[in-house]
């Protein structure tokens, strides 16, 4: 068995989960419903404020109550949160092509949540045929208001080649816009294309620095790249020990990559005293996870009486 550091995610090809579209979560949701509630005060100086406020809460009863008769007069941050009950089942049976109206209402009047929204039912076919190009008009609408979930989904729609034709270049530059905005996915896979030289000048200190900034948000994919990269001495110097540190991080997480370096490092000592146990521990974890080296390295260590069972 090679005593070197499982070539893993970092080296490899983007998996398809760092790839994922993103969805807004009902934190978000609610901020831009308070967000609308700043513009319309005016209008309306309250009944949109108790909406979001209930939503929020998850009164969701009390939420639709409030807001469904202020959707009705085209109030954009009303519409945007009845959608996005409909679309969760949230105080009202699910409802996707109601969802889609609603979004849809909201989105034509330039809510870049209710945008996003209405981009991810099309890219998903949900209460709408799918359709991807459409989805990416309305992503591209609602990413040019600077929403970071929708550049990053258009980084991935440009990266596959989905509802538009595929750049690198294109893709790298709307990682960059989310990942300056924080966004750990973009930072991940700008880094991932810096690694590799795609659609960016090839520069691991820029693969590096990308990486370190989504492992500081407790990623753990990052967090298993920067061990890897610093166990083999790329975009930042050589260091088995902080290697093992980021390792372990991942691996708390349940990261199978992490949990097979680790056994790898601890069967070869490589960083850390060797340990037949500890590398036996993790590889074990890595293995029930589906990871065939990993049991392959559990079986070998079994035939060599290290351990006594896989």
């Amino acid at each position: 068995m090679s005593n070197a550091i499982t070539e893993n995610e970092s080296q490899k090809g983007v998996k398809p989960s760092t790839l994922k579209r993103k969805l807004l979560r009902l934190g978000i949701a609610t901020v831009m419903l308070i967000a609308t509630i700043l513009i319309v005060r005016i209008v309306f100086p309250s009944q949109l404020e108790r909406g979001a406020a209930a939503l929020l809460a998850k009164h969701y009863s009390e939420a639709m109550t409030l807001l469904l008769p202020l959707a009705g007069e085209g109030v954009a941050g009303a519409e945007f949160g009845v959608g996005y009950m409909y679309a969760n089942g949230l105080g009202v049976p699910k409802d996707n092509l109601s969802a889609v109206g609603f979004f849809r209402r909201a989105a034509e009047q330039g809510l870049p949540a209710a945008q996003h929204h209405l981009g991810n039912m099309y890219s998903l076919g949900l209460g709408v045929e799918r359709d991807d190009k459409t989805a990416f008009e309305w992503m591209l609408k609602s990413a040019a208001q600077g929403m970071r979930e929708s550049q990053f989904n258009l980084g991935v729609m440009y990266q596959l080649g989905e509802g538009v034709a595929q750049s690198y270049e294109l893709a790298a530059k709307w990682y960059n816009e989310a990942a300056e905005q924080g966004d750990p996915q973009a930072q991940c896979n700008l880094a991932k294309l810096y690694l590799d030289g795609m659609g960016v000048p090839q520069d691991d200190n820029r693969a590096f620095n990308w990486f370190k900034k989504a492992a500081d948000q407790e990623t753990p994919y990052a967090q298993n790249a920067v061990g890897s990269l610093y166990s083999r001495g790329r975009g930042t110097t050589q260091n088995d020990v902080t290697a093992i540190e980021w390792f372990r991080k991942a691996a708390a997480q349940n990261f199978l990559d992490a949990q097979k370096n680790l056994g790898i490092v601890y069967y070869w000592g490589k960083g850390t005293e060797r340990s037949y146990s500890q590398a036996a521990f993790w590889l074990r974890k890595a293995a029930e996870q589906g990871d065939a080296q990993s049991q392959q390295y559990l079986e070998e260590m079994v035939a060599a009486g290290i351990i006594s069972g896989v």
